[in-house]
């Protein structure tokens, strides 16, 4: 082969397009198979525990039953819901969720806009105590938080005028308090990601908002909180799923059996004495009785969670 026609193979430029086609639909195989395999290492488990929660105690002594039960029931989701107090628990944890939620998104909204957007001579300290609060664990100050609730007693009046401290750990008012100032479950995080958020808006809207007589909090009512609407979403999508799922911070600092949460259920199931066999039924049905209103929830504000993941963009400098 002559050096001219190596070049007019090497610039032929269908002979190039075809290289690229065929590179791309390797890149495009290799990406399906990636994906393929994580969705399949996630979603299987979830898909065995829901076949495993229709399954009869036949079923599971039968070696023929792998995936799907012969014996279809429902009996196991009447004994789950029997053993987690169903609707009461749900209807309470809603609730005490939904709020705690509501509260978390708010403060951590009002905390992050300042961060962003005020310069003050603490602004860099209390970003430092955001991204700690990001970095440690809730189970190493959570003794620590159940005793200033257990004994509440707000800057020691009570002791000063010689009142007795207020048991609040029966009540839902630690994740309230925790809540409105910033310091619940992952309120580092929510702040961190509004922060973010705040600082990639142009400037103009807010001097906009000044140049037509607003003060800084009326033009972060009007303008900025309309802005940051997705972000909030999902910032509260993200505290109840987690709230909903955690089994330290409000059972701990809560009456636990007041909420549905993972460990109540887990104790209830325990408590069964038929065997584990139907042990490991109930506890099949009642995890996805309790995963099923989170994905109601995520299912209901799906595209505002989409955009404010979108959004969050670490984008701010």
């Amino acid at each position: 082969m002559t050096n001219t026609q190596s070049a007019y193979k090497a610039y032929n430029p269908k002979i190039v397009k075809t290289k690229k086609i065929a590179g791309k639909s390797v890149i495009s195989i290799l990406r399906f198979f990636f994906l393929f395999g994580i969705s399949f290492v996630i979603i299987y488990p979830i898909l065995s525990m829901i076949c495993g929660s229709f399954m009869s105690v036949d079923d599971l002594v039968d070696i023929t039953v792998k995936y799907f039960p012969k014996n279809f029931t429902f009996d196991n989701y009447v004994k789950a819901a029997k053993a987690l107090n169903f609707p009461d628990t749900l209807i309470t944890s809603v609730i005490i969720f939904g709020i705690t939620s509501l509260l978390q998104a708010f403060s951590c909204t009002l905390v992050g806009y300042g961060l962003a957007r005020f310069k003050f001579k603490l602004n860099g300290l209390i970003f430092i105590c955001v991204i700690i609060q990001l970095l440690i664990p809730p189970d190493t100050i959570m003794l620590t938080r159940y005793i200033e609730f257990r004994y509440f007693d707000l800057f020691g009046l009570g002791n000063l005028f010689g009142l007795d401290s207020i048991n609040l750990t029966s009540t839902a008012l630690p994740l309230y308090v925790l809540g409105i100032t910033g310091t619940g479950l992952k309120n580092g995080l929510f702040i961190f990601m509004l922060r973010q958020y705040f600082k990639g808006l142009p400037k103009s809207l807010e001097e906009a908002a000044y140049v037509d007589g607003c003060n800084p909090f009326r033009a972060f009512v009007s303008i900025m909180l309309p802005c940051a609407k997705t972000m909030m979403v999902t910032i509260f999508l993200f505290s109840f799923v987690w709230l909903w799922t955690d089994m330290t911070v409000a059972p701990t600092l809560t009456t636990s059996d007041i909420l549905v949460n993972m460990t109540y259920m887990i104790k209830s199931t325990m408590e069964d004495n038929s065997g584990g066999l139907v042990t490991s039924l109930l506890k099949n049905s009642g995890v996805v009785l309790i995963i099923l209103p989170v994905v109601i929830v995520y299912l209901v504000c799906q595209k505002a969670f989409i955009q404010g993941i979108e959004s969050s963009g670490i984008t701010g400098t």
